[in-house]
Formats: structure tokens, C-alpha cells, sequence
């Protein structure tokens, strides 16, 4: 059994004194592991970092079994992100999402294109921290809509009207008014307006954005396979939001 074909990383971990187990995304065949002989060298540290896109060759006598992997960089963007924190944050939080949520060996070409899109566009220096965001959002939800848990945020769940979606409901994942949800607002999610709309997202629409797409990811897909959401997750919240007094 042999295939061929682009990929991100998701993730690897030293797997005796000098190989490695990686876990990657691939285009046609969706995540796989595999044993990546002097994977923790010189040569290959670097290529094997979160994020980097590569071109990898998988074998294994046996379908079912871990496999041996091989490796060639196509595009470097972990070593562009490691000064910048957030960005960083924002990296490791995709991949980290994708390699908990993900089943192995089931083709997902749509979440490695959105994944691909947003890595590259997170390497854009040019862009501000809130037109990167944005990108994450949209990401984020269509995971949750590929994973068969997307958010309904056409009209109010409760008066059926379009517009004033201020609020998601916890429960339902649908929108709610400002007027019908103004009783419940301490219940509510916050739904940020460019989610509804054209403007354009400041910081603390970000914010809120990934508290209500958090919210979901943790409640119906990580909480079924008693996962957190990860670490890098809450860094990267805090980090868009607002100071005291802002």
C-alpha cells in the first residue's frame, strides 16, 4: 500500500532516540500517521513543524498499519510565524483543532483546502490581526458545518425576522434578536455583526467570534471524545481581547 500526495502537519512526537510519529492532512486522503525515520535530526526538524505544507510519500506492507513516511518541504510558514505570538497562536490552534476533530484515513479534500487558505493567508504580513481573524471565523465554522454541526444564523429562532441578529442561542445554535433575546441576555452568545453582514470586524468582534465558535467546538465535537479545546485556543482568545477601558 502506497500513496503520494501534498499535506499539512499537524502535529508529531519523538518516537525513540532520533525518529518521529507525524500526523498530517492530506489532500486526497485525509489525516494519516506515520513513522518518520531520524524525523527529530537536523535535517528534518525544521520541515516537520505545525503548519508547513509538504509533500509526503506514505507505504506500509499492511493498510491498517502505522506506516512509513517520507517528506519534502513545499512551503515553509512555521518558521515565518515563531515571532510572532499571536499569529503563532492562531497556527497552532488550526492545525491542533484539525488533529483532534478529524477520524484518521477519511478523505477531507474541503478542510484541507480551507486550512491551506487560511495558513497562507495568516502568513501575509500585510494583513491586520482582525482581516486574518475574520478568515479564522470563517474556518472554524465550516468545520463545524463539514462536521455536521453548523450554525444557523439566517433569522431569529424565535420570530423568524432578519435582521437585529444580536444573539446565538447556546442550545440551538440559531440566531436570536436583540429584542426576543434581550430577557435572556445573560444566556446568550454574542453574534458579532460581520457574521450577519459586510462590516468589517474590529478586535473585539474577533473576540467574540471565538468565544461563540468555542463554544461549539467544545460542546459537540471535542467534549464527545473528551478533548479540550486546545491551549493555544485561549492565548489567542485573550489576545484580541479588549483592555479595561479600551
Amino acid at each position: 500500500m502506497e500513496w503520494v500526495d501534498d499535506a499539512i502537519i499537524l502535529g508529531g512526537r519523538r518516537h525513540g532516540e532520533h525518529d518521529a510519529i507525524i500526523d498530517v492532512l492530506t489532500q486526497d486522503f485525509g489525516r494519516y500517521r506515520g513513522f518518520l525515520r531520524a524525523g527529530t535530526g537536523k535535517k528534518l526538524r525544521g520541515i516537520i513543524q505545525m503548519g508547513n505544507h509538504i509533500h509526503a510519500t506514505w507505504r506500509s506492507r499492511v493498510e491498517e498499519n502505522l506506516g512509513t513516511m517520507s517528506v519534502e518541504i513545499v512551503t515553509e510558514r512555521a518558521s515565518l510565524l515563531f515571532s510572532d505570538q499571536q499569529r503563532l497562536a492562531a497556527m497552532t490552534n488550526a492545525t491542533s483543532l484539525v488533529a483532534a476533530m478529524l477520524p484518521e484515513r477519511e478523505a477531507a479534500p474541503q478542510i484541507f483546502n480551507a486550512l491551506t487558505t487560511f495558513l497562507d493567508i495568516l502568513i501575509d504580513d500585510a494583513l491586520t490581526p482582525s482581516e486574518w481573524g475574520q478568515v479564522l471565523i470563517k474556518f472554524e465554522m465550516g468545520l463545524l458545518q463539514n462536521l455536521g454541526y453548523g450554525l444557523d444564523l439566517s433569522c431569529c429562532a424565535s420570530t423568524g425576522q432578519v435582521d437585529d441578529l444580536v444573539y446565538v442561542s447556546p442550545k440551538s445554535g440559531r440566531a436570536v434578536s436583540g429584542d426576543a433575546g434581550l430577557p435572556f441576555h445573560d444566556k446568550l452568545l454574542t453574534l458579532p455583526s460581520f457574521l450577519v453582514g459586510e462590516a468589517e470586524p474590529n478586535e473585539t468582534d474577533i473576540y467574540d467570534a471565538l468565544v461563540l465558535t468555542g463554544y461549539f467546538l467544545q460542546r459537540h465535537i471535542l467534549s464527545i471524545t473528551g478533548g479540550n479545546l486546545p491551549e493555544s485556543r485561549y492565548r489567542l482568545t485573550q489576545s484580541f481581547k479588549a483592555e479595561p477601558g479600551e
